[in-house]
């Protein structure tokens, strides 16, 4: 009987260490796989995904709520290098309202094989970076 008891008991620490387990991956997938938002909130990064294989061009598409509508984007290599950059406009409907945007990026072959896409707006009030989101990219060469 003692034996049995055992069993079970081994039994139910794998499952709770599979559950446990399977909690972990899932709250990492959704890290991985979803939406980024910027610290304050404005700025939604829904694509590149963090850790994904990018293309050249690149697809960076997401939406923001900042000042103007107006936004800066920037490709850097693993060593900080910037290998592009330059600034784009949300399609808000209305000041103060989110507005969506989706952008075709060409850039110029890295020199190294990650790095990241950062999208951000500059303050109004001191010209500050603000809003940053920055998502880990593995350049694919393509």
């Amino acid at each position: 009987m003692l034996h049995s008891n055992n069993k079970k008991l081994i039994a139910l620490v794998v499952i709770i260490l599979v559950g446990i387990g399977f909690i972990f991956l899932a709250r990492d997938y959704k890290k991985t796989f979803g939406p980024v938002a910027s610290k304050e909130g404005n700025i939604i990064v829904k694509m590149p995904f963090d850790g994904q294989d990018v293309g050249n061009p690149l697809t960076i598409k997401g939406e923001g709520r900042v000042f103007e509508s107006v936004f800066q984007y920037r490709i850097k290599d693993s060593d900080g290098n910037i290998v592009f950059q330059d600034h784009a406009m949300t399609n808000a409907p209305d000041v103060g309202q989110f507005g969506p945007f989706e952008l075709t990026v060409s850039y110029p072959k890295p020199k190294t094989r990650t790095g990241t896409v950062e999208v951000f707006a500059y303050s109004a009030k001191d010209g500050a970076e603000i809003e940053m989101v920055r998502i880990q990219v593995r350049f694919s060469g393509k």
